[in-house]
């Protein structure tokens, strides 16, 4: 059996519903999860949403410019 490294996190959280993904990528100056006035976006992002169990592609899209 192979040892559990739990030193790093691929974001997995249990399901809640409704889920939705936000429209904001931002240099979390604080650590909190939350944009703050100060902490500024981060343009030309490129998210790629995938089926877990098949891998399809369900949506592209960018931060924009």
């Amino acid at each position: 059996m192979l040892a559990q490294d739990l030193t790093w996190d691929q974001g997995i959280v249990p399901a809640v519903e409704p889920a939705s993904i936000g429209d904001r990528v931002w240099s979390d100056l604080d650590g909190d999860g939350i944009q703050d006035g100060d902490e500024p976006g981060i343009p030309g992002i490129i998210v790629i949403l995938e089926r877990v169990v098949d891998g399809e592609q369900i949506e592209v899209a960018d931060t924009g410019d």
